[in-house]
């Protein structure tokens, strides 16, 4: 398939200081990736996963769970072990957001076509 070596390059690992991989769908990854590298934390590639290093983990999450980047809510348990959330903080966060997605979806026009912000 066309394009597929550019996915699965053997020449995109890694340095081993980054070893701490996002987390997500393919999207989800991009925008987490893009969005540190636009906070300054490097970001290398392994295959398909951005991967950061293990000493920019809490603030490099940190910055995911405060702005809410698409895919925060894949790091539940690295938020509690690092101190970013509680566990019943976490719930709720993630309740609202689902709720907004929920009411977004709802208040959609059906004749309109879709169109996401950015």
């Amino acid at each position: 398939m066309p394009g597929m070596d550019l996915l699965f390059n053997k020449d995109s690992e890694a340095s081993k200081e980054f070893d701490f991989s996002l987390r997500g769908d393919l999207g989800q990854m991009g925008s987490q990736r893009s969005f540190l590298v636009e906070m300054n934390i490097q970001v290398q590639q392994n295959n398909v996963y951005p991967v950061i290093r293990d000493c920019d983990v809490k603030k490099a999450l940190t910055l995911i769970y405060q702005s809410k980047i698409e895919g925060w809510w894949n790091y539940d348990d690295e938020y509690k072990k690092f101190g970013i959330c509680s566990k019943e903080t976490f719930k709720k966060e993630l309740h609202d957001q689902v709720k907004e997605n929920k009411r977004t979806w709802e208040n959609i026009d059906k004749d309109e076509p879709l169109r996401f912000k950015f």
